[in-house]
C-alpha cells in the first residue's frame, strides 16, 4: 500500500508531518529537561519578555502564568536539569553530558566481573 501512495505522492507530507513532529517532541523534551519549560511557554517568553510558567501559574496562588524575571514569585519554580548544572558549575546541557562521560565506572560496580 506504500508503494501507490509514494507513486501518487501522497506519502511525502505524511513522511514530512511525522518528522516535524518527531523533531517538535524532541526539541520540546530538550527543552523541558533542561530549564522545565515547554515550548509555549518558552515561545511566552520571548512575545512578552518576562518568565511564563503556565502550570506554576495555575497551580500556586502567589505566581502569575508571567512573572517579571528573578522575582520572589519565580524562586520557587521548576527549573528543570538548570538547576542541577547551576550547582555542578556547567552551563549547558552538553557540559552536563560531558562531565558524565568523563567519570570512569565504579569497579566495584560489577563485583565479580572477570578481568579482560
Amino acid at each position: 500500500m506504500a508503494a501507490p501512495l509514494a507513486a501518487g505522492g501522497c506519502a511525502a507530507p505524511v513522511i514530512g508531518s511525522i518528522t516535524v513532529g518527531h523533531l517538535l517532541g524532541a526539541a520540546s523534551a530538550v527543552i523541558m529537561a533542561t530549564d522545565g519549560k515547554g515550548l509555549s511557554e518558552v515561545a511566552l517568553d520571548v512575545a512578552t519578555g518576562h518568565d511564563c510558567r503556565v502550570l506554576e501559574g495555575a497551580l500556586r496562588e502567589d505566581r502569575e502564568i508571567c512573572e517579571v524575571p528573578g522575582s520572589s514569585a519565580t524562586r520557587d519554580d521548576f527549573k528543570g536539569m538548570s538547576t542541577i548544572m547551576e550547582m555542578e558549575g556547567m552551563s549547558t546541557i552538553v557540559e552536563m553530558l560531558e562531565a558524565a562521560a568523563a567519570e570512569p565506572a565504579a569497579p566495584e560496580a560489577v563485583p565479580d566481573a572477570p578481568d579482560r
